[in-house]
């Protein structure tokens, strides 16, 4: 339930991803709020593997200090990695790997109550197999969430063919 949780918020304005790429100044009439809810300690690690190698541990999915950033999305998850995973200290036996675009990453701690491991790709950067690690981790859901017009765009579909051999 919400009512229990903290909203935090941004202490700017956002005015999102494509904004901050762009030099149209008519954009900045489109101001959005930007915020998340705390979810509390729900005794998990998360996990970021970076491109290059590496891996970053921390007990929070979410970046507060990128709420002043240029990139404020990058609050959830702390940005795009080819691979994350999610432990949680709650034995419940079920794992997902959920394929992704940045969209998804405001979506993703709300799956941590639901499951012991959580394994996020994004197979814009992922060199690895999905079928090789949905074997190997014993994952038992599967979501691919992005965009909805992502898939018509040719080195994103051509990515997601890529982890599928």
């Amino acid at each position: 339930e919400l009512a229990g949780l903290e909203r935090i918020d941004s202490p700017k304005p956002y005015y999102g991803s494509r904004y901050t790429d762009s030099t149209r100044n008519y954009l900045a009439k489109a101001v959005d709020e930007f915020w998340y809810y705390d979810l509390g300690d729900l005794g998990y690690t998360f996990s970021a593997y970076p491109a290059g190698g590496g891996r970053s541990s921390r007990k929070t999915v979410f970046s507060p200090s990128a709420m002043g950033a240029k990139q404020q999305y990058y609050a959830f998850m702390g940005g795009d990695y080819p691979y994350c995973r999610i432990d949680r200290e709650a034995a419940g036996g079920r794992r997902i790997a959920v394929v992704k675009d940045s969209y998804a990453n405001a979506f993703i701690p709300w799956l941590i109550p639901h499951f012991e491991q959580i394994h996020v790709i994004d197979p814009r950067h992922y060199e690895g197999s999905l079928q090789s690690l949905v074997r190997d981790e014993g994952i038992t859901d599967l979501l691919f969430m992005d965009y909805a017009l992502v898939l018509g765009i040719p080195p994103y579909a051509e990515a997601i063919r890529g982890i599928l051999q």
